[in-house]
C-alpha cells in the first residue's frame, strides 16, 4: 500500500473589509467541501477588527459571531506574526478574502514575502482588479471598450456640467475599490 501525505492548506477567510460576512460565507463553502482524506486543512480567520485567529481544521473558526478580542494595533500585529508563522508550515494558502484588506493584493503580498504559495491572482492583478479606476484605464489603454465613466474624488465632490451631461441619466455610482455591490446606487437626477 502506498501511503500519500496530505496537501496541508491553510483557508485564509473572513477580514476587515465590509465584506467579511461574504468572505466567511465562501469558507464556509470551502471547508465543507474540501476532501480531508486529501487535504490537511487548517483554519485562518481574520476578524472585522484585524485580528488573526487560527485553527487546525478551519471549521471551529466557522461560529458566526466575532470574539471581542482586544483590538489594538500591537494585538493585530501580534496575531498577524503568529499567523504568518503558521501559514509557513503549509503547502499552500487559500485566500478566501472579499473586498479591502485582502482581495485588493495585500494578504497577496504577505504571502508573497513570506514566501507561502498560494491560490489565485498575483499582487498586481489583485490590485488593479480591485480598483476600478485603474482596471478601466488598463482595459481602455489595450483596446477593450469599456463603458463611459467620470471619476469622483472626495477631495473635488463636484464633477463639471460637461461630464454629466457626457454620462446621461440615469447613471450607476460605484465606489472605485469596493466589491461588486457594496455602496451602488443609481442616480435619476443631478440633483
Amino acid at each position: 500500500m502506498i501511503w500519500l501525505a496530505r496537501t496541508r492548506v491553510a483557508v485564509v477567510f473572513g477580514g476587515r473589509s465590509g465584506e467579511h460576512p461574504v468572505s466567511v460565507h465562501s469558507a464556509e463553502s470551502v471547508l465543507a467541501n474540501l476532501d480531508r482524506d486529501r487535504y490537511e486543512v487548517v483554519g485562518v480567520k481574520i476578524t472585522p477588527d484585524g485580528i488573526w485567529r487560527t485553527g487546525e481544521n478551519g471549521d471551529e473558526l466557522l461560529d458566526g459571531h466575532e470574539i471581542a478580542l482586544p483590538g489594538s494595533q500591537v494585538d493585530v500585529w501580534r496575531s498577524m506574526a503568529g499567523a504568518v508563522a503558521l501559514l509557513r508550515t503549509v503547502d499552500v494558502a487559500f485566500p478566501l478574502l472579499h473586498g479591502a484588506y485582502g482581495e485588493d493584493g495585500t494578504v497577496q503580498s504577505l504571502l508573497e514575502i513570506a514566501g507561502i504559495p498560494y491560490v489565485g491572482n498575483g499582487v498586481i492583478a489583485s490590485a488593479v482588479g480591485m480598483d476600478k479606476e485603474f482596471t478601466k484605464k488598463i482595459l481602455a489603454a489595450d483596446g477593450l471598450p469599456v463603458a463611459k465613466s467620470v471619476l469622483l474624488h472626495a477631495m473635488h465632490p463636484e464633477l463639471p456640467m460637461a461630464d454629466l451631461m457626457g454620462l446621461g441619466l440615469p447613471v450607476v455610482v460605484k465606489p472605485a475599490r469596493s466589491g461588486s455591490s457594496l455602496g451602488v446606487s443609481r442616480v435619476d437626477s443631478w440633483d
